[in-house]
């Protein structure tokens, strides 16, 4: 296109500007060349014929190049190559698209009523015929006639009359028998004996039997008259009586067959721990000590015990009174867990200081509560702390307390002292402190069931939360199983080994206590050998 142009352009010049130029021949070819373009770089065919004039025009040839002249020797210039940039400009096409026609005419919804009408069903039903006729409801009457029993009972026969195992209304009629006692509760026709502690007497006379020392569920003895056929065929005893193989009082391994009062078809004076804790002393050679044993599961409990109301000193077991009345003296109001009692030169003295216990000696000048006294004086044995308990609560209150239990032979005089002086400005200088193995026992019965006058529930449980807590043991809890309870109190001198408490294990609950006149050395291995033998007893009554 530039080349064009140019070419055009100097046409215009020639014509104008140079026209006094000769023009040249129209036939010279060389002019008719240079108006032809050569497409794609080839030149067009030769048009011209050799030895002629004759120009032939292309169709499409300027009018004005048929009269104009080029001259042979005209210049060409070079073709102009510059292109004028296309016109791109499109004109912004026309986007409007007209909103459609989205109008839908209402659709005919109409649907005409149905029939819906049900003609009545016949319900009709005919009545039943529901006519029973009455049933035969007659029972004849019973034959309820019983004949009449024959309650006759004839008479006792003079068996041991006045005597061991004869009849009696009161004491009076056991004529022949020093000291007598008329046995009436639960003893048919009453029952003539007397205490024994191994043997009776024996009266030798047409109409009697003999006597024998038996067990009673109190754990005493008394004679009662052994069976015979003799005087009395076929039973061998009284009516109400019957015959039993029974071990004798304080002889266990001695069994004779005795009359024993029946109530509910049950032998009344069976006993059948006192022979088993006999063995069991006699194992552990402590058959001549002083022992009990109360199986309190039972109603009422029984009791076996050997020489079990005979008064020992008791040492530090009378600490477990003291626990008995200051917990009394907080129930009724005389003192607070919480007052405070302050340790003097009369109450200091040698005590017991377990290893395991952390807590501090009592001195002279500590201000201490009634509560810890009373801890320390249970779980550590502590001398001091049970001194001063018996200087606030006052001996005679606490012995008083006991008596008023039924528990007589508890009795507290004096201080206790682990070390000289013994100075106690108010003991008497006669009387000593005392408990029997029997009554420390029922002490312990009291202290887990409570019972007359002794005190409530919650200052029991308080009692045994801290006996519970005993950090000494003369035997007995170390031969009780991991899962027994064990809560009780011990006491020792140079000459004695006492141990005592509550056991609760394989569903049994048992109070004990063990006072042997032996010292620490002695004593303490037997307590552990009848502390085993006594789980036995136990495993074997509470399987």
């Amino acid at each position: 296109m530039r080349s064009l142009c140019a070419l055009l352009c100097a046409l215009l010049f020639m014509a104008c500007g140079e026209a006094s130029q000769p023009v040249a021949d129209a036939s010279d070819t060389g002019i008719a060349d240079a108006l032809v373009p050569e497409p794609d770089g080839v030149p067009d065919e030769d048009t011209h014929a050799p030895g002629t004039d004759t120009v032939t025009e292309t169709a499409d040839a300027d009018p004005l190049d048929a009269d104009s002249e080029t001259p042979e020797d005209t210049v060409v210039l070079d073709e102009d190559t510059y292109l004028p940039p296309e016109d791109t400009y499109l004109p912004p096409q026309d986007t409007y698209v007209p909103p459609q026609d989205t109008y839908v005419p209402p659709q005919d919804t109409y649907v005409p009523p149905q029939d819906t009408y049900v003609p009545p069903q016949d319900t009709y039903v005919p009545p039943q015929d529901t006519y029973v006729p009455p049933q035969d409801t007659y029972v004849p009457p019973q034959d309820t006639y019983v004949p009449p029993q024959d309650t006759y009972v004839a008479p006792e026969p003079d068996f041991n009359p006045g005597w061991i195992g004869g009849a009696c209304d009161d004491a009076s009629d056991c004529f022949d028998i020093d000291g007598a006692v008329c046995l009436t509760d639960g003893f048919s026709g009453g029952h003539c004996t007397e205490p024994c502690d191994l043997y009776c007497p024996d009266r030798f006379g047409p109409n009697d039997s003999v006597s024998f020392c038996a067990t009673t569920r109190d754990g005493f003895g008394t004679c009662m008259a052994r069976c015979s056929a003799e005087l009395i065929p076929g039973t061998g005893c009284r009516p109400g009586y019957a015959c039993v193989d029974t071990p004798r009082h304080d002889d266990p391994d001695r069994i004779v067959a005795t009359c024993l009062p029946l109530v509910d078809g049950a032998p009344a004076l069976m006993n059948d721990l006192q022979a088993p804790i006999e063995l069991a002393a006699a194992a552990a050679g402590l058959d001549d000590e002083r022992i009990a044993v109360i199986d309190l599961g039972l109603d009422p409990p029984m009791v076996a015990q050997i020489n079990g109301l005979s008064p020992i000193y008791p040492a530090s077991m009378i600490k477990t009174m003291l626990l008995a009345e200051a917990e009394h003296q907080v129930e009724t109001g005389q003192l607070a867990l919480t007052d405070t009692f302050v340790i003097n030169a009369f109450h200091h003295t040698c005590t017991g200081d377990p290893p395991e216990d952390p807590r501090p000696q009592l001195v002279i000048g500590d201000v201490v509560a009634l509560e810890l006294l009373m801890d320390l004086a249970i779980t550590r044995s502590d001398n001091t702390a049970a001194n001063a308990l018996i200087d606030y609560l006052g001996r005679e209150a606490v012995t008083d307390y006991m008596a008023a239990l039924g528990l007589p032979t508890l009795q507290v005089y004096r201080m206790v002292y682990g070390c000289e002086p013994y100075d106690d400005p108010d003991w008497d200088g006669v009387h000593s402190n005392t408990m029997t193995a029997l009554d420390t026992a029922e002490l312990y019965a009291l202290i887990l069931d409570g019972g007359p006058g002794f005190v409530g529930a919650a200052r029991r449980d308080h009692m045994q939360t801290i006996l519970a807590a005993q950090l000494l043991s003369n035997g007995i809890s170390e031969a009780l199983p991991a899962n027994a309870v064990w809560m009780g109190k011990t006491g020792s001198t140079s000459t004695k080994t006492h141990d005592s408490g509550l056991i609760l294990w394989n569903g049994g609950r048992y109070a004990v206590a063990v006072f042997a006149d032996l010292p620490p050395a002695t004593g303490k291995p037997l307590i552990r050998i009848f502390a085993d033998e006594l789980v036995n007893v136990i495993e074997d009554r509470n399987p």
